[in-house]
């Protein structure tokens, strides 16, 4: 078609438009995952073990510190170290699994993909190969679907996962003082409605970036294909020169859309800072106060640092 279509529903949120593929995009993710839906399970065993194994860290660390401060046995401070180094050991063995897995079901996946387009454009008219090249074809069934690997593999379950461990992270700073726990929620949504609206202006940057890829390599394929036509008819300079118009074309639409995108997660970082340096200020005002521990300060730095996490593997979902 010459208009994409994937975009079905437009809606308003937060006083932006916002494209939301929900139909078109989850029979796309339906289609390619429901052959391998045992891995695909195993995926999301996976993920919330290590959401339940990153929400117990801290807590064994808060337990550790306020047992030192309060001048706790040698014994019982041993039992709580061994302890946190298993669960991280335990995390890392997890999560080195949860990404073999998620590799294997993303790869699995887009090769599937480039099969049916590569035999959907072998289907099409003789027409549409005359006005498409072989070096655009190829960056479009390669590239681009290379693009949407992490898309099969993680999208849903770690959006959903990501979700579920936000929630958790809010819920146990709510149980620890209700003031720490309205910051943090306060943050979470300033930060995720910041790059959402970022993403917007971002996203027809990188839509004509992905079209400037396609149309460079497919002159690099016309000119690999003709290199003795074209070196006999001394067409040499000719290539060269349209050649380095198609960088120039490329180059500035790349540099925009970078940019765009470093934007974004620049203003991730400084939000990312400012939460940080205000739960260390809350956490140091309510233990001046007597209202919680030591420990549980520590609790609460990690808690928020905890939350950089999700929200920033949510808006690089909704980046790729």
């Amino acid at each position: 078609p010459s208009r994409p279509t994937a975009f079905l529903v437009v809606q308003t949120l937060g006083g932006m438009i916002v494209n939301v593929p929900i139909r078109r995009y989850w029979n796309l993710l339906a289609r390619y995952l429901r052959p391998q839906w045992r891995l695909a399970s195993l995926l999301a065993v996976l993920l919330a073990a290590t959401i339940a194994l990153e929400l117990v860290g801290p807590q064994i660390l808060r337990a550790f510190i306020d047992s030192a401060q309060s001048g706790g046995t040698l014994e019982r401070l041993s039992e709580a170290a061994l302890l946190f180094l298993g669960v991280a050991v335990l995390t890392q063995a997890v999560s080195l699994v949860e990404t073999y897995v998620a590799e294997t079901v993303g790869w699995t996946a887009t090769n599937r993909l480039r099969a049916d387009l590569a035999l959907h454009c072998l289907r099409l008219d003789p027409s549409f190969h005359n006005r498409r090249t072989p070096g655009e074809l190829i960056e479009r069934i390669d590239g681009d679907v290379s693009a949407l690997a992490n898309y099969f593999s993680r999208f849903v379950i770690h959006v959903i996962g990501n979700a579920i461990l936000l929630l958790g992270v809010l819920a146990l700073l709510y149980r620890v003082d209700w003031r720490v726990g309205l910051t943090a929620t306060v943050f979470a949504a300033v930060t995720s409605l910041a790059m959402l609206r970022m993403y917007v202006l971002a996203l027809p940057l990188w839509t004509s970036v992905r079209q400037a890829s396609a149309l460079f390599f497919g002159a690099i394929g016309e000119v690999l294909a003709g290199t003795e036509d074209i070196r006999s008819c001394g067409g040499t300079e000719f290539i060269l020169r349209r050649f380095a118009e198609r960088l120039r074309q490329w180059a500035p639409l790349l540099l925009k859309a970078t940019f765009a995108g470093q934007a974004v997660w620049m203003v991730a970082l400084t939000l990312f800072a400012l939460a940080n340096a205000a739960s260390l200020a809350l956490g140091t005002s309510l233990l001046r106060h007597g209202s919680i521990t030591i420990g549980t300060v520590y609790l609460i730095f990690q808690y928020v640092d905890l939350l950089n996490r999700p929200i920033g593997e949510i808006q690089g979902q909704i980046q790729d």
